[in-house]
């Protein structure tokens, strides 16, 4: 059989389990949608993200799927119509949570730059990845993570004060009356409680890259909500240690970097497979801390420790990532692996699940007495390393998939068309990756 034949069976082969699972989807996630009309738009959407080529604008798809009269069917569909987006992404999220076990929920801010400046929540920014000052939309998604895959499944749309203090242009985007002042920290913080009220979806730890964020604010309102967590911050983050501070210091803050350094005789490494099926080598030490209280002062904050990881690759330049964590790890330090790993040892835990406490996650912000974390199992150290490496395979993921799915493409001016706009790419996301066509059609210049 020729080489041609081949990749003609292959190609058919992943297109006919595309649409199979493009159906499975749909037929789960529309059924909130009260009319055949729109749960037949919502799969045209949805199956002209996957295959649109470029740019993934609604006259591309209608112009694939059904023509001119189908472009102002679908515009009205994501922009103007009164179909719900909540229930929908939630049924994306419970339909994942049954199909791909997610080990952690991972927070991940993104910036979507925009020509002009009508596109609901635009701002003049400045994008540190970019180096330079921008239109563009901010935004927080969440993902279900796990080492093979992740799929996004909650977003928040971070609004700028130009955008709710200015009335005539908040009525034209139809900003609801509930959206208010928030920092893109609060925006991670949401985005997770809009999903833990579902109490159908499994607890998992939270990763969260904070070292753009306002890191202390977030810890605060983290360990409010009763989420474990592991939260990547900046070196020179300020800290008091919880133990014996390092000589000469008292008790005073000192910066993550300093506390991290004091107990690099206590580093051990911890073998990894990154996404290439390579084994890699971190050196990794803990220490438990406090950080500083919510009022900023130069002051110890009150409530249980936090254990900061210093990690780094093997070299004299240690350590390179600062991590925190109220995920008790079983040992502080282990013995170095003897021999080459096992599969099994590098693998993630999957019972990294917790019981749920009593109450609503909102209610619990006021019960420190409460706290889901307590109820989890000892998690090995190596494995609060490994949970870190999470937030690179949602990076891998991003660039692959979600973005050639058209994340970024939503150009109307309507609050909740954006919002329907991320949900229904979210499922196209979805729809890609479980059945293996991460080629989708990749964006051009147009």
């Amino acid at each position: 059989m020729s080489s041609s034949v081949v990749h003609e069976l292959v190609g058919r082969g992943r297109a006919e389990a595309q649409e199979h699972i493009l159906g499975e989807v749909c037929s789960k996630l529309f059924a909130s949608l009260p009319r055949s009309d729109q749960r037949r738009r919502g799969v045209q959407y949805v199956r002209g993200l996957l295959a649109v080529e470029g740019r993934k604008s609604i006259r591309k798809i209608a112009a694939l799927v059904g023509g001119p009269a189908t472009e102002q069917s679908l515009h009205h569909f994501i922009s103007s119509s009164t179909w719900d987006w909540v229930p929908v992404r939630r049924a994306l999220a419970r339909y994942l949570a049954r199909t791909a076990t997610a080990q952690a929920w991972v927070v991940r801010p993104i910036v979507i730059p925009k020509a002009g400046d009508h596109s609901v929540g635009v701002d003049r920014r400045f994008v540190p990845d970019l180096g330079q000052v921008l239109n563009a939309q901010r935004a927080v998604g969440v993902w279900a993570a796990a080492e093979e895959l992740s799929f996004p499944v909650g977003w928040r749309l971070h609004l700028g004060r130009s955008w709710l203090d200015d009335a005539p242009r908040r009525r034209q985007a139809a900003i609801p009356d509930s959206a208010g002042a928030e920092t893109l920290g609060d925006c991670a913080v949401e985005a997770l409680l809009e999903l833990a009220v579902d109490r159908e979806l499994p607890r998992r730890p939270v990763i969260i890259d904070a070292r753009e964020l306002d890191a202390a604010a977030l810890l605060w309102r983290l360990r409010a909500t009763g989420n474990p967590f592991l939260v990547r911050v900046d070196g020179v983050l300020p800290l008091t240690p919880a133990e014996a501070p390092p000589a000469g210091h008292g008790n005073d803050l000192l910066p993550a970097h300093q506390l991290a350094g004091a107990v690099r005789e206590l580093r051990r490494p911890v073998v990894w497979s990154d996404h290439a099926g390579r084994l890699r080598t971190h050196l990794v030490a803990a220490t438990p801390v406090r950080p500083a209280s919510r009022s900023r002062a130069v002051t110890p904050a009150t409530g249980p420790d936090l254990l900061l990881l210093g990690a780094g690759p093997c070299g004299p330049q240690w350590p390179t990532e600062f991590w925190l964590t109220d995920l008790a790890p079983r040992q502080a330090t282990f013995a170095p692996s003897r021999g080459p790993a096992r599969s099994s040892e590098l693998a993630l835990p999957q019972a990294l699940d917790f019981a749920r406490a009593g109450g609503t996650p909102r209610t619990r912000l006021l019960d420190r007495q409460t706290s889901p974390a307590r109820a989890l199992a000892a998690v090995p150290l190596p494995s609060l390393f490994r949970l870190s490496r999470l937030i690179g395979q949602v990076d891998r993921d991003f660039g692959r998939i979600t973005e050639q799915v058209g994340i970024r493409d939503f150009a109307g001016r309507s609050y909740n068309g954006w919002h329907r706009h991320v949900t229904l790419a979210s499922a196209a996301h979805a729809v890609a990756a479980l059945s293996g066509q991460t080629d989708v059609r990749a964006r051009s210049a147009c």
